[in-house]
């Protein structure tokens, strides 16, 4: 927030004070926000051990999950931005789009508020597209500015509409229908199915299968249905895992990088506490992984060799499907739960198991080799 809304707070400082005034109270303003930042970031950065250790987890961080989605990967940001303003805007965003349009024509014509809003929107989405977009969460920075920009051109409509019927009226029955149209979505989209979702490779889809698909696993999830089902599918994994499988002699496997399943890793960690967890980073994030018996940072472990309990006895991967991109190791076998989701287990027999360019490997296989 604070690196997104700086160019507002400077422009807007800049431009309305008097030139004798500008660099005292700017220099006078950064002060006050480097005390309040220092007021939270100091000892946080204490209480994780040291400058040093913060500033190894912050690079981890980004080598391991901003990283994937910087520059070369715009196109998947631009696409996962247009999802989020589905979410936030719904009906209202072709009245967005054309607002945009209509103000990029007068940009010669600008007032102070049209640069204002520009300085509010402009650097964020800027972030999104070319840097990174983790989660549709982000578009909270912008959302209230185009709220209120979509209020407005909404006023102005209804006011060249108005005649016979008043404005305030008119301006009520339009966002009265797009707010039940919203409410009506939320509670009662349906989902639907996606044929051949999974028997294709990532991005080998047709353009119809590629909106469906969209629809059924990126929007829908948000509706009431969607939120009914993900708890579930959560259900349904804890179910599955604990009856079938003893903690004692299991290892559960989740990766980051499977085009066909949302990485479970920390549902897993909350849900099934009592069971040792693998979290694999596939392509295109860099390559590492996370284990529950190492959960005193979230810094990932350096491959390719990932060693397990010696008492283990199985894999399950807990994956909606298996990755397409990887071969399916001898012996794997396909348990089907409920909602369309699989579990899939890999009796170990103390051996070593190649998958995702990682070996995974008993401490028991590994001492017996030595």
């Amino acid at each position: 927030m604070l690196v997104l809304l700086f160019p507002l707070w400077l422009g807007m400082a800049w431009a309305h004070l008097p030139p004798w005034r500008r660099w005292r109270v700017v220099l006078a303003g950064l002060g006050v926000l480097g005390l309040a930042t220092a007021a939270w970031l100091v000892p946080m950065v204490w209480l994780t051990g040291g400058p040093g250790r913060y500033a190894g987890a912050a690079l981890e961080l980004f080598d391991s999950t901003i990283r994937a989605s910087t520059l070369g990967e715009w196109r998947v940001n631009a696409v996962a931005l247009i999802e989020g303003l589905v979410l936030g805007l719904g009906l209202l965003l072709p009245a967005a789009v054309v607002l945009a349009v209509a103000g990029l024509r007068r940009l010669p014509r600008w007032d102070a508020r049209a640069w204002f809003f520009a300085g509010w929107v402009v650097p964020p989405l800027l972030v999104y597209a070319f840097f990174h977009f983790g989660q549709y969460g982000y578009l909270l920075t912008i959302l209230p500015a185009l709220y209120i920009l979509l209020g407005r051109g909404l006023a102005a409509a209804a006011a060249r509409l108005a005649a016979p019927v008043p404005r305030a009226a008119l301006t009520a029955g339009l966002l009265g229908v797009v707010v039940l149209g919203h409410a009506a979505f939320f509670t009662g989209a349906a989902s639907i199915e996606v044929p051949g979702r999974f028997a294709a490779a990532p991005g080998a889809e047709g353009w119809r299968a590629s909106l469906r698909a969209r629809y059924r696993f990126r929007l829908w999830p948000h509706t009431a249905g969607g939120l009914r089902e993900q708890e579930a599918v959560i259900q349904a994994y804890v179910d599955g895992v604990r009856r079938e499988f003893d903690p004692s002699d299991t290892v559960l496997v989740t990766e980051l990088g499977n085009a066909r399943s949302y990485p479970w890793f920390r549902h897993v960690r909350y849900y099934l506490p009592e069971y040792a967890v693998c979290h694999l980073r596939l392509d295109p994030y860099s390559p590492g992984y996370l284990s529950a018996q190492h959960d005193s940072s979230m810094v990932a472990l350096g491959g390719p060799e990932v060693l397990l309990p010696s008492s283990t006895r199985r894999l399950v991967w807990i994956v909606d499907h298996w990755n397409p991109r990887a071969p399916r190791p001898p012996g794997l076998r396909e348990r089907p739960l409920p909602h369309g989701r699989w579990l899939y287990v890999l009796d170990l027999e103390r051996r070593a198991v190649e998958h995702g360019g990682y070996r995974l490997t008993p401490v028991a296989a590994v001492a017996r080799v030595r």
